[in-house]
């Protein structure tokens, strides 16, 4: 329960030290390749948790291929560097923003027909239909 609230003071805190909008949204993106996770970020009031199973790096991999089987966080992230072998974790490489740009739908629909936070998962659907119909109200 410590982390529980160390985690929610943190949150509270960096919200307290930004100026913020009624209709912002809070989104935490974050790996599930550890079983303790997933609680601690459902300790967190007013957040949309975004979460990947093993690791966000298997939302990439999406972009390429349809990954229906299990797999670690490493061997996520050597099947990506096969697609896109400059990827470097914290970045984003030429080929991977491509990428994005071209298989966006195909990952969406592959990522939603995944098991929720089961191995492998990711959530990132949820956060690309709100940038897009935050972009259609513009």
């Amino acid at each position: 329960t410590n982390k529980f609230h160390r985690i929610t003071n943190i949150f509270n805190n960096f919200k307290k030290a930004r100026f913020t909008h009624p209709k912002d949204r809070d989104y935490l993106i974050y790996d599930l390749d550890r079983d303790d996770i997933m609680a601690l970020l459902k300790s967190i009031n007013g957040a949309i948790i975004i979460a990947s199973n093993p690791c966000l790096e298997l939302w990439f991999l999406l972009h390429y291929v349809k990954q229906m089987a299990e797999l670690t966080s490493a061997q996520c992230v050597s099947l990506l560097k096969h697609h896109a072998p400059q990827y470097r974790k914290g970045s984003i490489c030429a080929s991977l923003f491509s990428a994005f740009e071209s298989n966006q739908e195909r990952s969406v629909g592959w990522a939603k027909t995944l098991p929720e936070h089961k191995n492998p998962s990711s959530d990132m659907p949820i956060l690309i239909a709100d940038l897009e119909a935050a972009r259609e109200k513009k």
